[in-house]
C-alpha cells in the first residue's frame, strides 16, 4: 500500500508519517531544490503561501508549490499516523491524503 500526503491551504506545512510508532518519512518540497544545493525537507525553503483546499491545493503542492510525499506502508502494519510537525503560521493547518493499494 502507498500513502500520499500533501499540504492543503498553507505551503509550508510539513507532515511526518509513522507506521507502528516508528517514523518512516517526512513530506518534502520541490525535489529540484537539491539541484540548487538547498534542502527540500527544510520548510524555510518554501514560500509561506496559500495553495487552496481540495482538489487544487494538494495538486499544486505535488507540482512544486508545497510539501508532499509518498510512503510505502509495509504489509501487516497495524497503525499509520500522519502528524503535522511544522504548522504554517498564516493559515489553518490541514493536509490531504490518498491511499493506493498495491498489486502484491
Amino acid at each position: 500500500m502507498a500513502l500520499s500526503v500533501a499540504d492543503q491551504r498553507g505551503t509550508t506545512e510539513q507532515h511526518a508519517v509513522f507506521v507502528d510508532g516508528k517514523e518512516i518519512g517526512r513530506t518534502h518540497g520541490a525535489l529540484s531544490l537539491k539541484g540548487r544545493w538547498q534542502d527540500p525537507y527544510d520548510p524555510a525553503m518554501m514560500l509561506d503561501d496559500h495553495v487552496g483546499d481540495v482538489p487544487h491545493g494538494p495538486v499544486k503542492c505535488v507540482v512544486g508549490r508545497g510539501f508532499w510525499g509518498s510512503f510505502k506502508i509495509p504489509k501487516g502494519s497495524k497503525s499509520v499516523v500522519v502528524k503535522m510537525i511544522h504548522p504554517t503560521t498564516n493559515f489553518n493547518g490541514a493536509g490531504a491524503y490518498r491511499i493506493d493499494k498495491g498489486r502484491n
